[in-house]
């Protein structure tokens, strides 16, 4: 009799235990598999800059570089805390920078906390650090035509900047047949302005366009440092920039010969706004090594890389003067916005879509950088 009831509870164990083992393995194969949502992304602003003043009633482009694994679906503008904008990718891809500029028009004067949060595939976001701007009222002159700290005015005697033995100075070859008024060289290498008489520039047949023809004509037009255009602005091509601790380099992809790199040393750290000394260099970067020298590799991501890091790593004045990258370089990359570049009888205009700025830089000596209208 106990044989027989040991046997029994031998036989209901038995079932209990196979009765659990094929829920458990139901169960398991009943469970969707657990999706792959990646890491969050990052995200960086790199434009406006940190502790940058901004002129109050006027549109301004947050510039952002996002990338995640599972590719970047979407962004948004974050400001005080507030999202106020959503850009969607149109075509994600896995660990694919995506380069977005967003506008946003600050109405009210003050501090401002700007950053982007950037979505991925997978609904996960990634926040960028915070940066840190100022709004204010600012005169149209004390925005569009402020006086260099250190080069002459506009009125003031002509400045052209001495070059060095170590670096011949590139004359200017503009991409269309240029008038017979006056041609002119580029400022190289980095030097401080010295006098010279003052030119009268006579009209070419040429006027600036959109945003170049307001600034140009807030400098004071033909009659300006600038002169007259030597041929029409030249628009769609490549381009990226880079800021330094005390300046800021431009490249620019030129349809008529060896691309350009231009190089501007700051007033001070805390001006970005002008400076007296610039610089236009041919970029020979040949594309083997990201980095032309270990200081440059040493600040990783920052470099200066690429066609500025060769000028960086070889120009002792550009070194000196600019100090080390305070951000990575970012640019077009072959995707709009792209830049816009116009060759006048005394300087040039470049235009950077990501920051909504114009850099006028003179012949004469000196350089500003300006919003654009």
């Amino acid at each position: 009799m106990k044989k027989r009831n040991l046997s029994l509870l031998y036989v209901i164990l038995f079932a209990i235990i196979v009765s659990l083992a094929a829920c458990s393995a139901s169960d398991s194969q009943g469970e969707p598999p657990v999706e792959d949502t990646g890491s969050a992304p990052t995200a960086i602003v790199t434009s406006p800059l940190a502790d940058e003043v901004l002129a109050l009633g006027q549109a301004v482009k947050v510039a952002s570089t996002s990338q995640g694994e599972r590719g970047i679906a979407r962004v948004e503008l974050v400001i005080n805390g507030e999202a106020l904008r959503v850009d969607a990718n149109p075509d994600p891809q896995p660990n694919t920078p995506y380069l977005v500029a967003q506008p946003w028009m600050p109405e009210t004067p003050g501090s401002y906390r700007v950053l982007v949060r950037a979505y991925n595939t997978a609904n996960i976001a990634g926040e960028s650090e915070a940066v840190l701007v100022k709004v204010e009222k600012l005169s149209a002159q004390g925005v569009e035509t402020a006086s260099l700290a250190t080069a002459p005015a506009a009125t003031a005697s002509v400045a052209t900047a001495t070059a060095t033995p170590s670096a011949p100075v590139p004359t200017l070859v503009p991409p269309a047949a240029a008038p017979t008024a006056s041609d002119t060289t580029f400022t190289s290498p980095l030097a401080e302005p010295t006098p010279a008489p003052l030119i009268d520039f006579t009209p070419t047949g040429f006027e600036p366009q959109g945003n170049f023809a307001k600034i140009w004509d807030s400098l004071g037009g033909g009659d300006s440092r600038l002169g007259y255009p030597l041929a029409p602005e030249i628009d769609g091509r490549n381009f990226a920039y880079q800021y330094f601790d005390s300046g800021v380099m431009y490249w620019w992809d030129n349809p008529d010969g060896p691309n350009f790199i231009w190089a501007m040393a700051s007033a001070s750290q805390d001006d970005f706004w002008q400076g007296s000394v610039w610089g236009r260099y041919d970029d020979t970067w040949g594309g083997d090594d990201l980095y032309s020298c270990d200081a440059a590799r040493e600040n990783d991501k920052n470099g200066p890389m690429r066609g500025f890091g060769k000028v960086w790593c070889a120009e002792t004045d550009v070194f000196d003067q600019l100090g080390a990258p305070s951000h990575a370089e970012y640019g077009s990359g072959g995707s709009p916005p792209f830049s816009k570049v116009q060759l006048f009888q005394g300087g040039v205009m470049l235009f950077n879509p990501f920051g909504s700025e114009v850099f006028v830089l003179f012949n004469q000596g000196g350089w500003q950088r300006l919003p654009s209208y």
